[in-house]
């Protein structure tokens, strides 16, 4: 079955828009940390999600990036740069948002996260053709 390219779109759509806040809390002062590495990781998980329905390669409910590499890989995609980071950018998804584990993000941490988030993005944009 071919996967249907409203569903990639929707995919990447929301994964753009993830991407836009970020930046937008990035730039803000004081700048919004932890919901935008939240946000980053967001965008990074849903352009895996799309590659994975346009390979129409199924995947669990889940936020691990690892996981999802590890599907990508199956289809010839690997991404060096975000598997070396995937750990911390899972950790975001969750960690960064309750109480209680309180990781703390430097403007450092947060900015790498958005720079890797925009490279998936440019990456996952230029492979996907619908």
């Amino acid at each position: 079955m071919n996967p249907e390219p409203d569903e990639i779109k929707e995919w990447l759509l929301i994964a753009e828009d993830d991407l836009v806040s970020a930046q937008i809390l990035l730039s803000h002062e004081p700048p919004g940390l932890r919901v935008a590495c939240f946000l980053c990781q967001q965008s990074i998980e849903k352009m895996l999600k799309a590659f994975l329905v346009w390979k129409n390669e199924p995947f669990e409910k889940t936020h691990n990036i690892n996981y999802l590499l590890d599907l990508c890989k199956i289809h010839g995609l690997e991404i060096a740069f975000l598997r070396d980071k995937a750990g911390i950018l899972t950790s975001y998804a969750v960690e960064v948002r309750y109480p209680g584990d309180n990781i703390e993000v430097t403007r450092e941490e947060a900015g790498e996260a958005l720079s890797i988030a925009d490279a998936v993005s440019k990456l996952i944009n230029d492979l996907i053709r619908i």
